[in-house]
């Protein structure tokens, strides 16, 4: 099976965040050593999976869903 960049980073972030439930673009850059283009489309790829989402308050930071 191949797997993009983006799913790939998407694994690693969707593993860090039982110790990182609350991230943004530039966090998750840091974090898992990608460029900003591709946290941002990690960080998509989890709230179209309905995993990450707009926490209360957050203007643009994303936070683990209430479904977990």
């Amino acid at each position: 099976m191949e797997f993009d960049k983006a799913t790939v980073v998407s694994m690693r972030l969707f593993e860090s965040l039982p110790h990182n439930p609350i991230l943004d673009v530039t966090h998750t850059m840091k974090l898992l050593n990608v460029s900003r283009p591709t946290a941002g489309k990690a960080i998509k790829v989890l709230s179209e999976l309905g995993i990450l989402g707009k926490g209360e308050g957050l203007s643009s930071m994303v936070s683990m869903s209430t479904l977990m």
